[in-house]
């Protein structure tokens, strides 16, 4: 089981990276703990960077911007031509 994070301010989208094929495929956590802690890291870097004068804290995020849901990948198929 693995644990990916919603960004709810960003139309619900998935927190994604890319694959060694460069494919973009959702980040994934092994566990909610360590979710939860990419998340307050982020929120922690964004009041560093207000705290630096470098981004206006209308600019931060919430911990309610984001939330964290169980992930099952699916097999996608694609039939050869």
């Amino acid at each position: 089981m693995s644990y990916v994070i919603i960004d709810l301010g960003t139309n619900n989208s998935l927190y994604m990276t890319e694959d060694d094929r460069g494919r973009t495929v959702p980040v994934t956590y092994e566990t909610i703990e360590k979710a939860q802690a990419e998340i307050n890291e982020l929120l922690e870097d964004q009041q560093n960077e207000v705290m630096d004068g470098d981004r206006d804290p209308d600019e931060c995020d919430d911990a309610d911007s984001f939330a964290i849901i169980e992930y099952t990948p699916v097999a996608v198929v694609t039939p050869e031509v």
